[in-house]
């Protein structure tokens, strides 16, 4: 890779975290609290597998505290992994790449060989639908071995409209006040519009806390809890 275009790819993960930061400030500590919850030393040498890597935001955390870790980084678009190499080039030793849906996880993987500890996923699964999501989580606890966890931080909504009307309220409020003006957040309308864009255009599909649990009991996960849960966003833990 061209030094200029590693520095663009940088300036894009900038970019990105920025925005993330507006619409979503609770995602450094979603991350943590997954992280301190993972009973692991912190040396040791454990297998971890990042499904919708993304640009590498959970795998950075996961890796700075787990310095033995090895992470297999799976997302759908190489602009993604690339984004991700950009963000993790101090960690490349420890990160396998690979470009992959995620609902296809049994044939991306060979069961004998790629056996994880721990299987994390942040703002991902909210694109699949509720029968997506609990085939997926079965496929997903095929690859964990006996005892290892699944942590999944992500978007939800409330089962109640009225609930998620004023969830939704709270969301764009803080948005607003966190973007001081910086378009396209610079008045509530704006927000409300791009967010509802974005969703359609990412066919987001976030689902209640209650299917969330009921994907994990359907996977055969165990020892399943909310880990954490504020407004519209939950950290969410399973065991095989």
């Amino acid at each position: 890779m061209k030094s200029i275009d590693a520095y663009d790819l940088k300036g894009r993960v900038a970019k990105y975290d920025k925005e993330m930061d507006i619409m979503h400030p609770n995602r450094p500590k979603m991350v943590n609290i997954g992280l301190e919850f993972l009973p692991f030393n912190q040396d040791q040498q454990i297998k971890v597998l990042d499904l919708g890597v993304g640009t590498g935001f959970f795998t950075q955390k996961l890796l700075q505290k787990f310095t033995n870790a090895q992470v297999v980084a799976l997302d759908g678009a190489q602009l993604m992994i690339d984004l991700a190499k950009a963000r993790l080039e101090d960690f490349e030793k420890s990160i396998k790449y690979v470009v992959g849906d995620f609902r296809d996880i049994d044939n991306t993987f060979d069961n004998k060989k790629e056996i994880f500890d721990v299987v994390i996923s942040s703002f991902a699964f909210h694109h699949l639908s509720f029968e997506e999501k609990k085939q997926t989580f079965k496929k997903v606890h095929d690859l964990l071995k006996n005892g290892g966890w699944m942590i999944n931080a992500d978007c939800i909504v409330d089962k109640n409209p009225l609930i998620e009307q004023r969830f939704q309220e709270k969301r764009v409020e803080g948005i607003v006040v966190r973007a001081k003006g910086q378009r396209p957040f610079d008045s509530s309308d704006s927000t409300r519009k791009y967010l509802d864009r974005l969703e359609a255009e990412e066919k987001d599909n976030p689902l209640t806390i209650e299917q969330e649990l009921q994907a994990f009991e359907f996977g055969g996960f165990k020892n399943i809890s909310i880990l954490w849960k504020e407004y519209r966003e939950a950290v969410c833990c399973g065991q095989k």
